[in-house]
């Protein structure tokens, strides 16, 4: 307490009602993950001697089942077809903070995405939900929710990745 959602050591969130209790972390080589819903008695940890966020998501995946919730795995993930010029109106740069920013490219087949520093890579068109356009980073594991102003123009995007909704502004 005192620290926000954070105090010794673990972060406290409450979610859909469900108070959890999480903390992951790792060094070179490896990678944990822990929720806690102390309420309804459910523990997940993963383990893993990889780097990268598969912890995490496997983590917040396998929670989501204990608790009763659906997941979506990358791998049953469609795309749902839009036509090519609908895909203009998503293209881009957009500022997720003052020293990074996805850029939205439109290709032949679709659209990439290309994290500042980082490759670009293709992202596939989800369909609508709760009325904004969402698009599947499968090589990330993220969704990209695009948020069109009152007049149907896309001047922001929330990024939607390890539980995390990081906001990001058209410039």
């Amino acid at each position: 307490p005192g620290k926000g959602d954070y105090g010794l050591g673990v972060v406290i969130q409450n979610e859909d009602g469900v108070t959890i209790v999480h903390h992951g972390g790792g060094i070179e080589g490896f990678n944990t993950n822990m929720l806690y819903a102390p309420e309804r008695r459910i523990c997940v940890v993963v383990l893993a001697n990889v780097n990268g966020s598969a912890p995490d998501q496997m983590g917040s995946q396998l929670f989501d089942v204990a608790l009763g919730k659906s997941v979506v795995l990358n791998s049953e993930r469609v795309p749902v077809a839009i036509a090519p010029a609908e895909l203009t109106r998503f293209v881009g740069v957009y500022d997720l903070t003052p020293t990074f920013s996805l850029t939205i490219v439109q290709a032949a087949d679709g659209l990439t995405v290309q994290a500042t520093n980082q490759p670009a890579i293709p992202i596939l068109y989800q369909g609508i939900k709760d009325g904004h356009p969402r698009f599947f980073i499968a090589a990330v594991g993220a969704e990209i929710e695009f948020v069109p102003d009152a007049a149907g123009a896309v001047q922001s995007l929330i990024l939607h990745q390890n539980g995390a909704n990081v906001p990001g502004k058209k410039h």
